[in-house]
């Protein structure tokens, strides 16, 4: 047995999943790292619409995981990863049908929101299918899954 499946292979399935689908989101979010320069090199936004649009991202962000923290604090997480989730998809796909700066506003705060509200949810889903004993380990095959995303995603 290798030092790796050591470590991440004693697992239940409902890890395994949870976090493969936080890879498959994070695979998603990675048009976001692009879309300043979507922006201005296909719609010739200014640099200040594009500075407003990123601002809103953010706005929606810190929104969405402050939110969504309290609504998993007396509600079930795995409902509000599936509005995440959904929501956000949906919001993706349809990103490249907007072409003004009040729609990419809008609709970089409802990204921000839904992915920031995916992670507290996601934490929360955690704690409750890992003993305490396991939830580190847990939360590093997380984030390898997350880093392998990104270099998925990068190219």
């Amino acid at each position: 047995m290798t030092k790796i499946e050591k470590v991440f292979g004693r697992f239940s399935v409902s890890v395994w999943i949870l976090c493969l689908t936080c890879m498959v989101n994070f695979l998603g979010n990675m048009v976001l790292a692009f879309l300043a320069l979507y922006l201005k090199a296909d719609l010739d936004f200014s640099m200040a619409a594009i500075a407003k649009v990123m601002t809103c991202y953010g706005l929606g962000a810190v929104a969405g995981g402050y939110l969504s923290g309290k609504y998993c604090d007396w509600r079930d997480s795995r409902g509000v990863m599936g509005l995440c989730l959904g929501v956000q998809g949906l919001l993706l796909i349809l990103l490249p049908s907007f072409h003004s700066i009040l729609w990419f506003g809008s609709v970089g705060f409802a990204i921000g929101f839904f992915e920031s509200g995916f992670r507290p949810a996601f934490n929360v889903s955690i704690a409750r299918v890992t003993r305490p004993e396991e939830r580190a380990q847990a939360y590093s095959l997380y984030m390898v899954l997350i880093n392998l995303g990104s270099s998925v995603a990068m190219g």
